[in-house]
């Protein structure tokens, strides 16, 4: 089919609907919000058509459609369940050089009706030329999702300002723009700043429409322009990306990442942007974090905003304070972004309450990667005993040193362990076993892996959890339990 896209112009214009059932009412529904004059030309009509009539809002022929009904009409819908009427609706329409839709008869139509989803005046149309209404339906429900109420304040501030520029005879660019819109105003709005959200936008479009040509690369403005955010990309599950990292990810002309960073992810980010891998691994660094810290200072002193993009959380052993210290000494402007941490988020999708009444009211975070060094700043001694849960990230290398440590300061040798690999993804694996025999347990193991330590690991299988959750294809959401009477 070659359906072209288009926006009609209805606001007084005749229409004809030609039926009084439901699907009638839901065309004269949608014609009311266009502003159209509607004619319905059927012998009964739906309480809510019957409802419209005594308020002025539509006309009424009330009988059953006759040859030249449509004389004067520019557009008409037929919504009836009789192949003769819709065959005689159509061969006037056409006669007469008026476009025709008729509900759920393709033959007949010469447009189709699209599954809308309206945010004030901003109107988003979704079709399937015609092959299925239930997909455009879904996939409408799903922008509701990403397209949040505020989207209506936003084209209407947008709007205010387009004409206050205009009228001050400021023109910024269409890059302008989009850089504005997808900054600080939209977290603005959220918050319920409308007013604020206004001031911005007119400020960042003002200094964007004066600013002096771009910089040469390679030269830096001492004045700035630029900003780095520091933003947790979660776990790696993309579902659960923060709506603040991904406002950045569109708006970013740079982005930093990481080697456990989501490949999806980067691919969200804006076309326009830079991306440059990091690359950090246990052992190996593509890019010294010296060289990182240069990276992120000298784009920002060329006014691009930089995305620095971190599993997990970013001031989580992610070095993110490292990062923002030398942000401050540079005088570069910077925001952290939080992002879900792997340790309570990997934990969860393997079923794992870090935290249970009765069984843990405590539990500590450390890194693998200390256990070993000569003077360790993990203090395996006072880790040992003094709280109910541990949890271990990048710790998988270095696991039997952890485990004797463990054993050596009084842990239980039949504490519970469960090694979770690539936690979130569709490729999570969880191995279960004690620290007496955890290690060989988890030989086959490769990074990333976190460990959860004691007696709340119990609980994955007193409450059902089983299988593995499958991220992203699954439909996302956490592990689900079952009851063990209904378990396959």
């Amino acid at each position: 089919m070659g359906y072209y896209p288009i926006f009609l112009e209805l606001s007084k214009r005749r229409c004809a609907v030609v039926g009084g059932g439901n699907v009638a009412e839901r065309k004269v529904e949608s014609l009311l919000v266009a502003g159209a004059e509607v004619w319905v030309i059927a012998p009964r009509l739906t309480p809510g058509l019957q409802g419209w009539l005594g308020e002025g809002r539509i006309r009424h022929v009330a009988r059953a459609y006759r040859a030249g009904d449509l004389a004067g009409h520019e557009v008409v819908f037929v919504a009836t369940d009789e192949g003769k009427v819709n065959d005689a609706v159509a061969e006037e329409a056409r006669s007469r050089g008026i476009w025709i839709n008729a509900a759920d008869d393709p033959a007949h139509c010469d447009f189709i009706i699209p599954s809308v989803l309206r945010r004030g005046d901003l109107t988003v149309a979704v079709g399937t030329s015609g092959a299925s209404p239930a997909v455009s339906r879904l996939v409408r429900e799903e922008l509701e999702s990403h397209l949040s109420r505020d989207y209506a304040d936003l084209l209407r501030i947008a709007a205010e300002v387009r004409q206050e520029l205009r009228e001050a005879y400021c023109h910024p660019s269409a890059e302008a723009w989009q850089r504005a819109l997808k900054g600080d105003v939209r977290r603005l709005l959220r918050e319920g700043e409308a007013v604020k959200a206004k001031v911005r936008l007119r400020e960042e479009l003002e200094r964007s429409a004066h600013e002096a040509l771009p910089l040469t690369p390679g030269v830096h403005d001492s004045t700035g322009g630029g900003k780095v955010y520091l933003v947790g990309a979660g776990p790696g599950n993309p579902e659960l990306l923060t709506v603040r990292a991904r406002d950045l990810l569109d708006a970013a002309d740079v982005v930093v990442y990481d080697r456990l960073v989501n490949p999806l992810l980067v691919e969200m980010s804006a076309a326009k942007a830079t991306r440059i891998f990091a690359g950090k691994e246990r052992g190996r660094h593509l890019l010294p974090q010296e060289e990182i810290n240069r990276i992120l200072i000298d784009h920002a002193r060329r006014g691009s905003c930089v995305v620095r993009l971190k599993g997990g959380d970013p001031f989580v052993f992610g070095r993110g304070g490292e990062e923002a210290q030398a942000l401050a000494a540079a005088g570069i402007p910077f925001e952290v972004v939080p992002g879900v941490s792997s340790v309570t988020a990997v934990a969860a999708y393997a079923g794992i309450p870090l935290t249970f009444r009765k069984v843990s009211s405590s539990f500590a975070v450390v890194t693998g990667h200390e256990a070993i060094k000569s003077s360790p700043s993990v203090d395996w001694k006072g880790l040992a005993t003094a709280v109910d849960t541990l949890v271990i990230v990048m710790g998988l290398t270095h696991l039997p040193h952890i485990v004797a440590e463990l054993l050596t300061h009084g842990r239980a040798a039949e504490t519970p362990v469960a090694l979770i690999r690539s936690g979130t993804t569709e490729s999570q694996e969880t191995v279960t076993g004690t620290l007496a025999d955890i290690c060989e347990k988890g030989a086959a193991l490769k990074p990333p892996a976190l460990a959860v330590i004691g007696e709340v690991v119990r609980l994955r299988e007193e409450l059902n959890w089983f299988g593995e959750f499958a991220a992203g294809a699954a439909g996302g959401g956490l592990f689900h339990g079952v009851p063990a009477e209904i378990q396959p």
